[in-house]
């Protein structure tokens, strides 16, 4: 996807703030990805350190997320679905997890810290758990460009 696609369906969509912020994300990771590879190091550099690791993401990884933010990503989430207090808890350290390292790969979810008391999928039905992971996926393609998104990549 083209970086002015996105912002031609923001517009489309009748939304210019999403069409304004998803320009500066692109500005943003263009500007990040100079800095880290032109002016501190190498490609090289960057790769032999980070791997293969978006620029966007390193940048949310050094720079966290704040509470009222990751909190704000998941209400559309908390108000669709009624929530029993176990479901509370494992959202609680989705959100707590994000917070502190500034994203989440919906993959991390089988592993530790997310598979106690139980399994996500033990303790959602499917809908819910398809709509919290979608949320996870919007707060970590938030991150990166339009065109290296799971939302950009459908729409390309």
């Amino acid at each position: 996807m083209r970086k002015d696609s996105a912002v031609m369906v923001a517009r489309a969509t009748g939304d210019p703030a999403k069409a304004y912020t998803t320009k500066l994300r692109a500005i943003a990771a263009q500007l990040g990805e100079r800095i880290l590879v032109h002016e501190l190091g190498s490609q090289t550099d960057y790769e032999t350190t980070y791997g293969s690791l978006p620029f966007g993401l390193l940048v949310r990884r050094v720079a966290k997320l704040d509470h009222a933010a990751a909190m704000a990503a998941f209400a559309e989430f908390v108000n669709a679905h009624t929530l029993n207090q176990t479901q509370i808890g494992f959202l609680h350290t989705v959100i707590d997890y994000i917070e502190h390292n500034g994203y989440l790969d919906p993959e991390q979810l089988a592993k530790p810290p997310f598979d106690h008391p139980r399994p996500m999928l033990k303790l959602f039905d499917t809908k819910q758990a398809m709509d919290l992971i979608l949320c996870i996926r919007k707060v970590r393609d938030n991150a990166m460009p339009p065109e290296q998104t799971h939302i950009g990549a459908l729409a390309g």
